[in-house]
C-alpha cells in the first residue's frame, strides 16, 4: 500500500508495505440465542436490538469496506507518511449481560482509523521530527490532548466529505504514533457515548514509510510477530490478569459506573480472580477489569527489506505456535522474499559500479562521459527487464498467506486431539484448540535501503 503526495517523492519514501487481511468469525448462533433468551426478560430488549442494528448499518455505510469479523475488528489505512493498522477482540462475556461484544471492538477500530487518517493531513506547525520515526517531542499524548487532536482533525473535513489538502497548501502535519492512536480511539469512544458497555483488547502498529520504523502498542492477548530471514525477531507478549482474562479497555454499563470510579485500574489477579469479568463470563460482582491505554506494551523496531509482520487476534495465537506460523510464512513467501533480496543486492552492486565509473569519468574527456551515460541507461533497462514478479503478483501471494494462516488456525481450533498454545497454557485442558473469531493481517516490507547485517 503506497500513497503518493506532492510533499514526498520516490527518493524520500524508502519503505513500502504490501498488506492483506483475512478473517473467520466463529458461529454466533448459540451465543445470540442465549443473549436473546436473557433479553426477553428486559422491557427494552426490542429497543436495544434496533439500536444495535442501526449502529452497525451506520458504521458500514460510513466504511463500505467494513466486514463482519464476529467480535473481532480491524483497520488498516495508508497515509502520505505511513501505514497504520490494528486489531481488536471484543470480550465475549458481555453477551451474558445483553451486550453485543462486537460493538466495542468495532467502534474502537473505527475511531483508530479516523485518527490515523485525519492526523496525517493536519495543517499544524510542528517540529520536523514529525516526519521521523516517532511522534514530535512537543506532542502531548494524554487522553484529553489526543481527543482534542481528533476534534481538530475533524474540523478540516469539508461538508462534502473531502479532506483539506494541507500538504498542497504547504502545511505541516502532526503524526500520531501507535500509542497515541490507541489513546485517542479509546478516549473518543468513552466521551462520545457510542457504546454503552463492553470491553476489548487492542494491538495497533504504525509503520513509517520514510524511516522503516515500526511503533507498536499492544494491550491484551492480541499480538504481532516480526519475522526476518525465517526467524522470529520479536513476538509481543500476552498481557493477562489471570488465565483467559486479558488486559482490556472497558466501558461499564451506566448503572455500574458510579461505584467503579474509585476502583483501581489494571486489577491484579490475586485480588480479583473470583470477581472479575473474563472472556468466558462477565459476572456481577463489584469489580471489573478496567485497564487503560497507558497499560499497553509499547515497542519500537527498525524494519528491513523482506521482513514479514503477522498481526492477529488471540483466535490465531491460541491455536498456532510461533514456529508453525514461521513455517507457513516461508512456504508462501520464502521464494518471493529471496528473489526480492537478490534483486536488491544486484541493484546495489550495479549502482556501486556506476558510481565508480562516474567518479572515474570526471577525470576523462567529455567523450568518455557520453559513453558512460549510455552504459548507465543500458544497465537500468536490464534491471527492469530482470524483475520476475510485479507488485500485484506479490500482493496476491501476501493475500494467499493471510488466508492460509486464518484457515490453518480455524482447522487447528476444531481438532480436539491437537496440542495448541491454548491447551498448553490451561491446567485443566489436556489438548485441543479454542474456537474463536480469527483475524490475521500480514504485511510484507519492501525497501530500497540496503539491509543491515
Amino acid at each position: 500500500m503506497a500513497v503518493s503526495v506532492n510533499r514526498y517523492d520516490s527518493n524520500i519514501i524508502a519503505f513500502n508495505y504490501l498488506l492483506a487481511a483475512s478473517w473467520h468469525p466463529k458461529s454466533r448462533q448459540r451465543q445470540q440465542q442465549q443473549q436473546q433468551q436473557q433479553q426477553d426478560d428486559l422491557e427494552d430488549a426490542k429497543a436495544n436490538a434496533e439500536r444495535t442494528l442501526r449502529w452497525k448499518q451506520k458504521l458500514r455505510a460510513a466504511h463500505p469496506g467494513r466486514v463482519d469479523a464476529g467480535e473481532d475488528a480491524f483497520f488498516h489505512v495508508s497515509t502520505p507518511s505511513r501505514v497504520a493498522l490494528g486489531v481488536a477482540d471484543g470480550v465475549g462475556g458481555w453477551s451474558e449481560m445483553g451486550v453485543d461484544p462486537a460493538l466495542f471492538s468495532w467502534a474502537l477500530m473505527n475511531n483508530a482509523e479516523n485518527i490515523a487518517r485525519l492526523t496525517d493531513t493536519m495543517p499544524l506547525a510542528t517540529d520536523d521530527d514529525c516526519l521521523d520515526a516517532g511522534a514530535p517531542a512537543n506532542l502531548n499524548t494524554t487522553a484529553d490532548a489526543t481527543s482534542s487532536v481528533l476534534a481538530t482533525a475533524a474540523e478540516h473535513v469539508k461538508s462534502d466529505g473531502a479532506k483539506t489538502d494541507a500538504l498542497a497548501a504547504g502545511g505541516e502535519r502532526r503524526i500520531l504514533d501507535a500509542q497515541s492512536i490507541l489513546d485517542g480511539a479509546y478516549t473518543e469512544l468513552v466521551q462520545s457515548g457510542t457504546v454503552e458497555a463492553g470491553s476489548s483488547t487492542a494491538c495497533i502498529l504504525s509503520l513509517c514509510k520514510l524511516t522503516g520504523t515500526l511503533r507498536a502498542s499492544n494491550l491484551g492477548d492480541s499480538a504481532f510477530m516480526l519475522i526476518r530471514d525465517n526467524q522470529c525477531i520479536y513476538e509481543s507478549p500476552s498481557q493477562q490478569h489471570f488465565w483467559n482474562c486479558p488486559y482490556q479497555l472497558t466501558v461499564l454499563p451506566p448503572r455500574l459506573r458510579q461505584p467503579q470510579q474509585q476502583q483501581p485500574t489494571g486489577v491484579k489477579a490475586a485480588a480479583t480472580a473470583a470477581a472479575t469479568a473474563t472472556r468466558g463470563a462477565v459476572k456481577k460482582p463489584a469489580k471489573y477489569v478496567q485497564d487503560l491505554p497507558k497499560d499497553a506494551v509499547q515497542t519500537t523496531h527498525q524494519l528491513q527489506d523482506g521482513d514479514v509482520i503477522v498481526l492477529a487476534t488471540d483466535g490465531f495465537w491460541d491455536n498456532v505456535f510461533a514456529k508453525e506460523a514461521i513455517e507457513l510464512v516461508d512456504q508462501e513467501l520464502g521464494d518471493v522474499i529471496r528473489e526480492q533480496q537478490q534483486q536488491a543486492y544486484t541493484r546495489q552492486q550495479q549502482e556501486a559500479e556506476i558510481e565508480m565509473k562516474m567518479a572515474a569519468a570526471t577525470t576523462t574527456t567529455t567523450t568518455t562521459t557520453s559513453i558512460m551515460t549510455k552504459t548507465t541507461t543500458t544497465t537500468t533497462t536490464t534491471t527492469t527487464t530482470d524483475m520476475v514478479m510485479t507488485a500485484d503478483e506479490i500482493l496476491a501471494r501476501v493475500r494467499a498467506l493471510s488466508k492460509r494462516l486464518t484457515n490453518t488456525a480455524r482447522r487447528f481450533s476444531l481438532d480436539p486431539k491437537r496440542m495448541t498454545p491454548f491447551s498448553q497454557g490451561a491446567r485443566h485442558i489436556q489438548c485441543g484448540g479454542k474456537v474463536d473469531d480469527i483475524t490475521v493481517i500480514v504485511t510484507l516490507v519492501r525497501s530500497t535501503r540496503p539491509r543491515s547485517s
